[in-house]
């Protein structure tokens, strides 16, 4: 048995660089593990079976952890797992939920089989999702392309955020096939310099997203969320596709302070979190055997 946490991430900055002739767009963008998380267990099995539960019964359609699982059972020869998630992550906010889940059942197929992560190839990770590969490693890093280069990390001060939600979500297909709006539009060098002089208040002037543009017109509250949160003393960013929208604080006080405001002025409309950061994507909780 292994039971994990996989955290969620922020955006800090997303910029978009160009279109490859797939129609995929290209990246430069700075992220960020968080602290919110959900929860992995698994089972070895002893056939190649990928069994995903959920703890509340949810079930997807396309369910993105299960196909990371059978990918990686299959392409390695592994034994197969049966996994149960414990979702705390919300959903359609642009901070990586399915891609963490994801990220969490290669992790754990590959720590029971004792297979090392750097073993699997990077095509296998991508046909999985674009964001997974830095959900596997986590921190705070940037990444470029469509999600397979990311560099090391980036050490920096702890910020504080408050992470603000809705039900209604973004469309990213959408969002990103009404995208017109330029390329290399922000400065993503200057932010990762600013973070590692330890000067989080002037990375934070470089906190920005490309896609606010086209994800502010398929869901109007995102407008809603940065007036509410720059109200109580937040600079206001989406991150991913939306419709999650970030508020950083200077300080942990000012952060939880301004979450009680949120609570008054926000009367139930949006889901409010408060966040901080974290150095890594996964974290091992427990595991009675290790499979070597």
């Amino acid at each position: 048995m292994l039971k994990i946490k996989v955290y969620a991430k922020i955006n800090l900055s997303l910029d978009i660089t160009g279109k490859r002739e797939d129609g995929y767009h290209l990246l430069d963008s700075v992220f960020s593990s968080v602290s919110l998380y959900d929860v992995i267990t698994f089972e070895k099995r002893k056939d190649s079976e990928v069994e995903i539960k959920y703890v509340d019964g949810r079930k997807y359609e396309k369910d993105i952890a299960k196909k990371a699982g059978e990918i990686i059972v299959k392409n390695y020869g592994l034994s197969g797992v049966n996994v149960l998630i414990e979702k705390n992550i919300p959903e359609k906010s642009g901070v990586g939920g399915s891609s963490a889940d994801a990220a969490g059942v290669i992790y754990g197929i590959c720590y029971l089989n004792g297979l090392d992560i750097e073993d699997i190839l990077d095509e296998d990770i991508m046909s999985v999702g674009s964001d997974v590969k830095f959900m596997l490693y986590g921190g705070t890093r940037r990444v470029l392309g469509v999600g397979e280069e990311i560099s090391t990390p980036i050490e920096h001060k702890k910020m504080d955020f408050l992470l603000l939600t809705d039900q209604f979500g973004v469309d990213t297909a959408k969002s990103y096939k009404t995208y017109s709006y330029g390329y290399n539009r922000f400065n993503n060098q200057k932010l990762v310099k600013k973070l590692l002089s330890e000067d989080t208040i002037g990375a934070s002037d470089y906190f920005s997203n490309a896609l606010y543009d086209s994800s502010s017109k398929l869901n109007k509250l995102i407008d809603e969320k940065i007036f509410l949160l720059e109200k109580v003393g937040g600079k206001a960013f989406m991150t991913g596709s939306g419709s999650g929208v970030v508020g950083f604080f200077d300080s942990e006080e000012k952060a939880k302070t301004a979450k009680k405001e949120l609570a008054e002025l926000n009367n139930g409309k949006f889901g409010v979190f408060y966040l901080n950061n974290t150095n890594k994507g996964i974290e091992i909780l427990d595991c009675e055997v290790v499979y070597k």
